[in-house]
C-alpha cells in the first residue's frame, strides 16, 4: 500500500478517533442517573454467613448450593426493589414508613418536642429508611405490591395471551 493509500486507510482513521477519544475520556462529563449506569449489589462473605446460619437455625440442615443460591437471589432480588423504592422516594411518602421513622426517633429522644416533619428530616438524614429493617421490608412490599399489580390480567387478556403464543 502506497504511503497516500495508508492516510486514506478508514482502519487507521477509527484508530485516531479511538485514541483521541480515549486521551479526552477524562475530560469528558460522566453521566450519573442514566438508565445506562449500572450499579453492583456485593453480598459480602458475613452476609452469605449469616443466610446460611438462618437457614441452618430455621431448617436444622445446611441449605443445599441450589437453595443457598436462591437465598443469595432473593436477597439481591430484594436489595434491587429497595433502590427502586428509594428512588421513587417511596421511604418518604408511605405512612407507615414515615410512621415508623418518626416513632423510631420519638422512642430515643422521648423529650424532644419536635414537629413530625422536624423528626422525618433527622430520620431521613440518619438514613434510617435504609438501615431500619422494618421500613426497608415495608419498602420491599411496596415495590412487589406495584409488581403484582401490574402483573393481574382478566380472564379474556390471559386467553389472548396463550393464542397468541401457543408455544409458550
Amino acid at each position: 500500500m502506497t504511503p497516500g493509500g495508508v492516510l486514506r486507510s478508514p482502519l487507521l482513521h477509527f484508530l485516531l478517533l479511538g485514541a483521541v477519544l480515549y486521551a479526552l475520556s477524562p475530560l469528558l462529563p460522566q453521566s450519573s442517573g442514566s438508565a445506562w449506569d449500572l450499579q453492583t449489589i456485593k453480598v459480602s462473605d458475613a452476609e452469605q454467613q449469616r443466610l446460611h446460619k438462618t437457614w441452618r437455625a430455621e431448617t436444622g440442615r445446611n441449605p443445599s448450593a441450589a437453595e443457598m443460591q436462591a437465598e443469595l437471589q432473593r436477597l439481591v432480588d430484594d436489595e434491587i426493589l429497595l433502590r427502586e423504592a428509594l428512588k421513587l422516594g417511596l421511604h418518604a411518602s408511605d405512612p407507615v414508613a414515615r410512621q415508623r421513622m418518626i416513632a423510631n426517633l420519638r422512642f430515643a429522644y422521648p423529650e424532644s418536642k419536635d414537629s413530625d416533619a422536624a423528626l422525618l428530616e433527622q430520620a431521613l438524614a440518619l438514613n434510617m429508611h435504609e438501615s431500619d429493617l422494618v421500613v426497608r421490608r415495608r419498602l420491599i412490599q411496596l415495590m412487589q405490591m406495584r409488581i403484582v399489580s401490574h402483573a393481574n390480567l382478566s380472564e379474556a387478556e390471559l386467553r389472548d395471551y396463550v393464542a397468541r403464543h401457543p408455544e409458550r
